[in-house]
């Protein structure tokens, strides 16, 4: 339930929705065991003897790094930590740039230009090393930020971050050579 409480933009579910698909399952019956370290205390042996069917959610992990120069600057935030603010801020709390960029091309990565967009940024851009055909994300979901102003740039793969001491821009390879996407938040 955290990635669909937390993890999912405010437009898509809400906390209250999420909350109550979790007590929809409790319901039918389902036991809830947090905070447990399955194979020591229960070990998996008393959990099959025990139960006819098991289902271990280990929760999600952290974003993985680019590992390219600048990842540490101010102004960069990976797309769970943004939302989940969005989801458990007031709405106006959540800082959002000017000229945002968010690079990947995945479900996830269009809830945060979408939002970036909606909270205000005046440029929201997905920043995608493959082609649009090659989007991981839904159609409806890419339709979806195309219709609130965002924008595309594919072919274009992320080498540096650019900024002393805050994001100033995102160098990227595209087709043509290397570019500069002037922006001052990045969202991985």
């Amino acid at each position: 339930g955290g990635l669909n409480t937390y993890g999912i933009a405010e437009y898509k579910m809400t906390p209250a929705v999420a909350l109550a698909e979790i007590q929809d399952i409790l319901d039918l019956g389902v036991e809830l065991r947090a905070g447990v370290v399955v194979g020591r205390d229960p070990t998996f042996e008393d959990l099959l003897r025990d139960y006819d069917a098991v289902f271990v959610g280990i929760g999600l992990g952290l974003t993985g790094r680019l590992e390219i120069p600048g990842e540490t600057l101010r102004g960069v935030i990976d797309a769970l930590t943004f939302i989940a603010h969005l989801k458990s801020h007031p709405y106006g709390h959540t800082r959002v740039g000017r000229r945002v960029v968010v690079i990947g091309a995945g479900n996830t990565a269009i809830d945060a230009v979408t939002q970036a967009k909606r909270l205000g940024a005046e440029q929201a851009t997905i920043v995608y090393r493959r082609g649009e055909a090659d989007m991981p994300c839904f159609r409806y979901e890419y339709e979806l930020a195309k219709r609130d102003g965002c924008t595309f740039r594919f072919h274009a793969r992320p080498l540096r971050i650019l900024g002393d001491g805050h994001v100033a821009g995102l160098e990227v390879h595209s087709p043509g050579g290397p570019d500069v996407i002037p922006c001052d938040m990045v969202i991985t």
